[in-house]
């Protein structure tokens, strides 16, 4: 609408709380990439650099990288990466992560809604197509530099209070639903057909 002047409407992200469910209200000593390599928009190469930075920080926090296997690929820290994995597999990956490192160079990922489900504070790069498809005060954002972001999962691995924010972080996404966006989406569209 800014850009071109063009009518617009917009739909919420959703969330499956069920298929995320927050299971570990204890201590997490984790935190995840979600690392596409084929998927040149999701930033790989940043974000395996500044997982380096925070590894050299925060060597006893565990790293996993999951979207795909990366064979053949060099990553420069000890890590776990089980390529794509099942949804209960993957709830139960989040519930031992503290924060999420979530890198898209395009539209805003769903994978922050979902961490959040699951009780992990997802870090995004701070720009206009991430803060504008969600307000959720739970996202943590940071300049897209390696050394922004890993100061930034460094701060959410430190919070002294981490476990309690990672209990409101989850409710802040249970109302939330995929019914619920497809009601707005399907509003939006019968106004576009309708002319309205």
């Amino acid at each position: 609408q800014r850009d071109y002047g063009m009518r617009t409407a917009h739909y919420d992200f959703g969330s499956d709380p069920s298929n995320y469910p927050l299971t570990n209200e204890g201590e997490r000593g984790e935190v995840l990439f979600y690392a596409r390599p084929s998927t040149p928009r999701r930033g790989f190469e940043l974000g395996v650099l500044a997982l380096e930075l925070f590894h050299r920080d925060r060597p006893k926090v565990g790293i996993n990288l999951v979207g795909q296997k990366l064979k053949g690929f060099t990553i420069p820290f000890p890590h776990s990466a089980p390529g794509s994995l099942s949804l209960s597999e993957l709830a139960a990956l989040y519930n031992r992560c503290r924060a999420g490192l979530v890198i898209s160079l395009t539209n805003l990922s769903l994978l922050p809604l979902e961490l959040l489900s699951a009780g992990v504070i997802p870090v995004l790069g701070d720009d206009e197509n991430n803060r504008m498809v969600s307000d959720n005060p739970f996202i943590e954002y940071a300049e897209l530099s390696p050394r922004a972001l890993a100061d930034r999962l460094m701060a959410v691995v430190d919070r002294a209070d981490a476990i309690g924010h990672a209990t409101l972080a989850s409710a802040s996404v249970g109302e939330s639903s995929w019914s619920a966006s497809a009601e707005q989406f399907l509003a939006a569209f019968d106004r576009g057909v309708r002319g309205r």
